[in-house]
């Protein structure tokens, strides 16, 4: 399916409509076997359905009192080609969520291969590493492989593919919604326990604490709050101009707890956020790290500029209102998910994490169409006699060399079993991706599974 989705609203002037149309397209592209149609479609109708629940969870009055209850919106959640990104589009009293379905489905892929089970899979956690790089730095180059490797994953652990498409989709437009809501409900919003700076006048200066949720992160302040034992966040003032991002990710935390039940979330609703929050700060860091690097190449200074705030500064956020997220709805709330989430989350974000992940985004830049066994031998010359960019690509290389083989034998004999009959001869490739001389998308692979987040584990099948 290439047909962009903004057409859809351009020609219908309707977003109802448009959406009508667009899902009825998407279906009729499935019928004909393509795979992407299929995918786009059933997304689009499950987060429309999830739009559904948490509009009429407003409508009954089943919200925290942080939240206002009057709140409602029209929204249609269209998946499929949106340029590359995430963000809404309003006619009138619509709305019109898109979320880029080819960003989607590798930010889906290298959660699932992150979160791989096994131990000496090195095909996985190469493949992690190579997805994390296409999301970091933007190329006009299709992942040819991906429907293949979705098929493969699904085959092998289709419940769990499927719940990190829920909670990384779901956060998505929540966070979308979270910005609809923010808007109607003014810039009073009780949900979100952040200060930006100390107020003035503080009476008791015993009452603020200082804090680091990251042993390399910010450092905050927290000031209690009588009754509650989480109290408020207090941070730089210069992040208040990302209040609407903070209020929105705060938003969508709610959102995910209110639509995972059908009754009055409980404890089960809670462990499913912890488990949904350790999707959404692999997204974070993702994408955080693809706004630092484009915000680096085009030399943007001005922090009106930018359109988020520091990938871990909004995870640190996040961990902030899960404490106040359990107080009003299961106030004496534990989970050892929430245990693991805090010790990923401090491995992620680490220093030799980012310095790795900087060399990936500097081989990728200048080294990733050089000259080597995983790129093209041939050389064609212009006029001019100056060499022309090679053609295939690594990422094409890549799916001739090692993905079409493996998945392949993957579908005949498994996923575990593929791996051990071609590890070797495919990690010899990764290892050609050289920076100084140091194999740099193995050692990111590794890096990646060393940070141990398990989305994925036999007592899941």
């Amino acid at each position: 399916m290439t047909v962009k989705v903004r057409s859809y609203l351009e020609d219908f002037g309707d977003v109802k409509a448009a959406y009508a149309e667009y899902i009825a397209d998407l279906q009729q592209g499935e019928e004909a076997g393509d795979v992407t149609s299929g995918i786009c479609a059933r997304l689009s109708l499950l987060l429309n359905s999830r739009v559904h629940d948490l509009n009429q969870r407003f409508a009954r009055g089943e919200v925290p009192k942080c939240l206002d209850a009057r709140w409602t919106v029209e929204a249609y959640v269209f998946v499929g080609d949106a340029d590359g990104k995430f963000f809404t589009v309003r006619q009138g009293s619509q709305i019109a969520v898109l979320i880029d379905a080819d960003l989607l489905l590798r930010l889906v892929a290298f959660i699932y291969l992150v979160g791989l089970d096994r131990e000496d899979d090195q095909i996985a956690q190469c493949l992690s590493a190579f997805m994390l790089l296409s999301i970091v730095v933007p190329r006009p180059e299709p992942i040819e492989f991906m429907g293949e490797l979705l098929a493969a994953t699904s085959r092998e652990k289709q419940r769990v593919l499927n719940d990190i498409f829920v909670a990384t989709s779901s956060f998505l437009v929540f966070h979308e919604l979270g910005h609809s809501y923010g808007e109607a409900t003014g810039t009073i919003r009780p949900h979100l326990k952040l200060s930006f700076g100390l107020p003035e006048g503080l009476a008791d200066p015993d009452s603020v604490q200082s804090l680091k949720y990251h042993a390399d992160g910010t450092l905050y302040n927290r000031l209690d709050i009588p009754g509650t034992t989480t109290g408020m966040l207090v941070i730089n003032p210069v992040f208040e101009h990302w209040r609407d991002e903070f209020s929105a990710d705060a938003f969508a935390a709610y959102a995910h707890v209110l639509t995972s039940s059908d009754g009055r979330p409980g404890r089960g609703s809670l462990d499913q956020l912890a488990s949904a929050i350790e999707c959404w700060q692999l997204v974070l860091f993702a994408i955080g790290s693809r706004e630092r690097y484009v915000r680096a190449i085009s030399e943007v200074r001005e922090i009106e500029s930018v359109s988020h705030p520091q990938d871990h500064v909004r995870m640190d956020v996040l961990a902030h209102h899960l404490d106040h997220i359990a107080l009003d709805f299961v106030p004496d709330w534990q989970s050892h998910a929430v245990g693991l989430l805090h010790i990923h989350y401090q491995s992620l974000w680490a220093a030799d994490m980012r310095s790795l992940l900087d060399d990936g985004v500097e081989y990728v830049r200048y080294a990733f169409d050089e000259d080597g066994p995983h790129i093209n031998d041939g050389r064609l010359r212009t006029f001019t006699g100056q060499p022309v960019r090679y053609s295939p690509s690594a990422l094409s290389k890549l799916k001739a060399e090692v993905m079409d083989p493996f998945l392949t034998r993957a579908e005949q004999i498994g996923w575990d079993k593929a791996v051990s009959e071609r590890q070797k001869e495919d990690c010899w490739f990764f290892g050609t991706f050289k920076l100084n001389g140091v194999p740099i998308i193995l050692k990111l692979g590794r890096r990646l599974r060393d940070v141990g987040v398990r989305l994925i584990s036999e007592d899941r099948v």
